[in-house]
């Protein structure tokens, strides 16, 4: 892999959770459980509003921040492969959450590499904070998830 601008790996996380959403969507329709279905609507519009929270912050952001440059991008988190991928329609919703953070894990994989790598220590913050954004997201749907199970 090239040498890539902060802008770029932004670009890949916004790419990843806009093809989330529609992933989810997708897999909310073939599910046969109601209570997965709700869950995989859930994931669908969390994931669209995250990549337009991001594409808010690429067109937003100081241009001096966004044109910094990694040497070595990381090639952990390649955050491809959901067209692979498929839930089967008799999905729990434990299934559906273990999937959740499996294809999460990327991402954080991806944010703890670049801000390990980020020549500033406003690059180092901006990968810092997006890696406890996503670490906290994921809280929160396991949480709402089982919460969502537990109902009668």
């Amino acid at each position: 892999m090239t040498a890539q601008r902060t802008r770029d790996i932004l670009e890949r996380a916004r790419e990843f959770h806009a093809e989330l959403g529609r992933f989810y969507e997708r897999m909310g329709e073939r599910v046969g459980r109601e209570r997965v279905k709700m869950l995989l609507a859930y994931m669908s519009r969390h994931e669209t509003n995250l990549a337009d929270c991001l594409g808010r912050y690429e067109r937003e952001a100081a241009q001096r921040l966004l044109d910094t440059w990694f040497k070595y991008p990381s090639d952990k988190g390649s955050c491809r492969g959901l067209e692979n991928l498929a839930i089967p329609p008799d999905a729990s919703v434990e299934d559906v959450v273990q999937l959740a953070l499996k294809l999460d894990q990327c991402l954080v994989e991806l944010y703890t590499e670049m801000a390990a790598q980020a020549v500033s220590q406003e690059v180092r913050d901006l990968f810092t904070n997006l890696l406890k954004t996503e670490q906290k997201e994921e809280t929160t749907m396991v949480r709402n998830a089982l919460m969502l199970d537990q109902e009668i």
